[in-house]
């Protein structure tokens, strides 16, 4: 298998700790008590700060792309739906479960993508973040 390479980030090749990418990530117990920094918050990077988090971990997490988090049971009841309703209604109601479950995201750096969940996965591929618990941790305070 080819080793990943981690992303072309400004001051990286001088910053002077260990950086891993996600590929490598195996748990989170080794960095019990540690400060970590998660780049990147795709379902690896939530579910990793998410898991760093809970092994006493001190983890921060940057978000730098508008993001669409939704719980898993709202895109299974949204693929239902879409057998009954258009795409972009099916689009609206995901999108306002998300925000009557997790409320104004913008505080904590969290931006929705202007077009919906399932149009961004039906035209470009991109899915949306399936929140394990790391919203809640974020929101707490736990993951800065």
């Amino acid at each position: 298998m080819a080793r990943v390479t981690s992303p072309n980030i400004p001051g990286l090749n001088d910053f002077k700790g260990d950086i891993m990418h996600s590929s490598e990530y195996k748990s989170g117990r080794e960095f019990q008590d540690k400060d970590l920094l998660v780049v990147g918050c795709g379902n690896s990077g939530m579910e990793i700060s998410y898991d760093l988090c809970n092994s006493g971990a001190n983890t921060s997490i940057i978000i730098r792309n508008p993001v669409h988090v939704v719980a898993r049971e709202m895109i299974f009841i949204g693929m239902h739906l879409l057998k009954y309703f258009s795409l972009p209604t099916v689009d609206a109601l995901v999108t306002l479960a998300s925000k009557l479950k997790y409320g104004n995201l913008s505080k904590y750096g969290i931006y929705r993508q202007n077009e919906g969940p399932l149009l961004l996965k039906t035209t470009k591929g991109r899915n949306p973040v399936i929140d394990v618990g790391t919203i809640a941790k974020i929101q707490s305070g736990e993951i800065k």
